[in-house]
């Protein structure tokens, strides 16, 4: 029998070593060191930040007061508007129906003079 297989996996090249060389710091500082603060100056940034932060809390809330206020004053409005198209409707309902017995009434009255016509129609003849 044959040693060889037909499909053999590639074989990897080998890997080189690194070279134990040192090598020497770059004359450029890196950006951490060119942006380090000194422990004042992070001092003076954590309290214009606290500043900044109270700042933007307070104008948050002021803006959340004015938002809720105006809320309620839509809310208000238009439940007095709807309150109203309720009255208009209940006011549309009993119109309605007071003109269908006025309607009423009158047909009845001319039934009933109609009758009393024929009757004295029928009593002349």
């Amino acid at each position: 029998m044959n040693d060889e297989l037909e499909f053999d996996a590639p074989v990897p090249p080998p890997v080189k070593k690194c070279s134990r060389e040192v090598v020497p710091p770059s004359p450029h500082p890196s950006s951490r060191e060119r942006f380090r603060r000194s422990p004042a100056e992070q001092v003076e940034f954590r309290k214009w930040f606290n500043r900044a932060r109270k700042n933007c809390s307070k104008l948050g809330s002021k803006i959340a007061k004015d938002f809720e206020r105006e809320r309620k004053r839509l809310l208000a409005e238009t439940l007095k508007k709807q309150k109203e198209y309720d009255l208009e409707l209940v006011l549309m309902a009993q119109e309605e129906k007071q003109a269908a017995a006025v309607k009423a009434y009158l047909e009845q009255c001319q039934r009933e003079a109609a009758k009393y016509i024929e009757k004295l129609r029928g009593a002349a003849a």
